[in-house]
């Protein structure tokens, strides 16, 4: 199992710095991947629609004024990343597809009864991420150790490149964990058969 010290390993490896026993520890690295870590792990679990980090909460409305334009406030979940979409909390619910909302701070302003926000959610627990995003982002934290530390430049030219090559399969990895069977077949494709 993956742990927030093995993905700092990894990143300080890539930029020729000394690894780490705990991120307690009194070094540079140590100290450097304590600050840089938890940045990097939620600006990355931001980018995309991780399958892993989806979380779907039935939201409580607050007792407060909305703003003039919309109907509702809810509070926003606390683990919530970024905010996805709204959909009624009702199996089977007819609802318009783009249920239009704002994220304003910590809160959620809409016109949506009993809304149900589908969201990333904040993963701390480095077991729980997919093998491919825990590569991608030892490489983005390899980047921002790199300035943190003063390496060799080359070194983090390199990691920017192993960033954007292990997100790019990170991405198709996850994405490629969705069931196609519900999507039709094309119409060339039914005229062959």
């Amino acid at each position: 199992m993956t742990a927030d010290v093995d993905i700092c390993n990894q990143a300080l490896g890539v930029v020729g710095a000394q690894t780490i026993v705990s991120l307690d520890e009194a070094s540079a690295g140590a100290a450097a991947c304590q600050r840089l870590y938890p940045l990097a792990r939620d600006a990355l679990l931001a980018l995309h629609d991780w399958r892993f980090a989806t979380a779907r909460q039935v939201l409580a409305p607050l007792d407060e004024p909305p703003p003039s334009d919309w109907q509702l406030v809810y509070a926003l979940p606390s683990d919530c990343l970024r905010a996805r979409y709204l959909e009624s909390p009702f199996v089977g619910a007819s609802l318009d597809p783009v249920t239009r909302f704002e994220r304003r701070g910590d809160r959620i302003v809409t016109n949506l009864p009993q809304a149900a926000l589908i969201y990333t959610r904040r993963v701390t627990q480095a077991g729980a991420f997919a093998p491919l995003f825990a590569d991608s982002l030892a490489a983005l934290l390899a980047i921002r150790l790199g300035a943190a530390l003063r390496v060799d430049p080359d070194l983090v030219q390199l990691a920017r490149q192993d960033y954007q090559l292990t997100l790019g399969r990170a991405r198709a990895a996850d994405a490629n964990e969705a069931s196609n069977r519900d999507q039709p077949e094309a119409g060339w494709i039914e005229a062959r058969s």
